[in-house]
């Protein structure tokens, strides 16, 4: 490895090349990277790191409308991945990396919560905003500003992997949460069978828009770092995962038909062998 690796967490200097010439698989763009795992803690990350990821998300379908049925959809195949307020909790929650506001949405109707979302990038954040009727902040500064201190529980659903710095995120959410408030964060688990079976055609290797992969190693060592206590983790059951990356095997690509009609093999493989994506509930010390 060349000598400006620089791991992304314990900023190692030496790595292996894990999966070379990765393609875009799901939006078939040109974009081509390489997925390297750190020698000294183990993260799997992207080599040489781009210096901004704002142009991997040109129409990104993830951040599109989506119809009601979609979004019912969505409710059952994701549901075990999603986190589940407690009933009458009067608090405050913050999904950060809202995304085009789904999960939200869902809690809409909880007059107990005081909802509020995040999401980089001043257009999509405010097509949410008027979606929902939900303050979306679209930069990091704002969100501070506003929200230092205030916040009960802050989310991150299959968010970490997406981004530069993840150690950004977590003294964020160290400034954002109340004292004893509650971080919860879905990742892809690059550990996995799922993985492993699928390799560079694995459907949450997502190239080139994850950047890294942290595992439970890593969880803990920025929880330990910005003073957090993980205390409980599990596998989340991710259907999508093992249906798209079944699709790209047998079509060469992402297909969303083909994707649609080799779900209901997902929801099966997820709830045996529910691997492709971990969760991890953290309290802030």
């Amino acid at each position: 490895m060349t000598n400006d690796f620089r791991c992304l967490l314990c900023e190692g200097q030496d790595a292996e090349l894990v999966f070379p010439r990765c393609k875009d698989y799901y939006l078939g763009t040109p974009h081509v990277v390489d997925y390297v795992r750190c020698t000294r803690c183990a993260l799997l990350q992207q080599f040489p790191r781009p210096p901004d990821t704002s142009a991997l998300y040109s129409d990104y379908p993830i951040h599109a409308a989506k119809s009601p049925l979609f979004k019912l959809l969505r409710r059952v195949v994701m549901a075990d991945m999603y986190f589940s307020p407690a009933q009458k909790v009067h608090a405050t929650l913050l999904d950060y990396g809202c995304g085009d506001g789904g999960f939200l949405d869902t809690l809409s109707t909880r007059r107990d919560l005081r909802l509020i979302g995040y999401e980089r990038g001043a257009a999509q954040a405010a097509h949410v905003q008027a979606a929902l009727s939900v303050p979306i902040h679209s930069t990091r500064s704002a969100l501070l500003a506003s929200e230092e201190g205030n916040v009960d529980v802050l989310t991150l659903h299959m968010v970490l992997e997406h981004v530069l710095d993840p150690g950004e995120v977590f003294a964020d959410a160290q400034r954002l949460l109340k004292p004893q408030g509650t971080m919860y964060v879905v990742v892809p688990d690059a550990e996995s069978f799922e993985a492993r079976l699928f390799g560079k055609k694995w459907h949450s290797l997502d190239a080139p828009r994850h950047i890294c992969f942290p595992g439970k190693p890593h969880i803990q060592e920025l929880a330990q770092q910005y003073g957090f206590d993980l205390v409980r983790d599990r596998p989340a059951a991710f259907p999508n995962g093992f249906a798209g990356s079944l699709a790209v095997v047998l079509a060469g690509r992402f297909h969303f038909a083909l994707f649609a009609a080799l779900l209901p093999f997902g929801l099966l493989f997820s709830r045996l062998v529910p691997t492709g994506a971990h969760a991890y509930w953290l309290t802030k010390r």
